[in-house]
């Protein structure tokens, strides 16, 4: 018969299982890196949350601070006029 040999068969199919082999072993180490890179992402992005939330707080601080001189000030002119006049 004039079909496929085979041990070429056999040797085709142990080629085949051998390239699965390795692309399974390759995308299992690709699939570990990007967990990796996801977890990374994940704890980078939660500093990133905290330092805009501390960067709010000290520019809202900085807000009251002005506002509670600006309010001194005030008050400080009211008694000068007081006592001037």
């Amino acid at each position: 018969s004039a079909g496929p040999d085979p041990d070429e068969l056999e040797a085709q199919a142990d080629r085949v299982a051998e390239q699965e082999r390795q692309l399974l072993e390759e995308l299992a180490e690709c699939q570990a890196r990007l967990e990796s890179a996801r977890a990374e992402l994940s704890g980078r992005e939660r500093v990133a949350a905290e330092a805009e939330r501390a960067h709010m707080a000290a520019a809202r601080a900085e807000a009251d601070r002005r506002e509670g001189l600006a309010r001194l000030s005030g008050q400080v002119d009211t008694m000068r006029t007081r006592v001037e006049s």
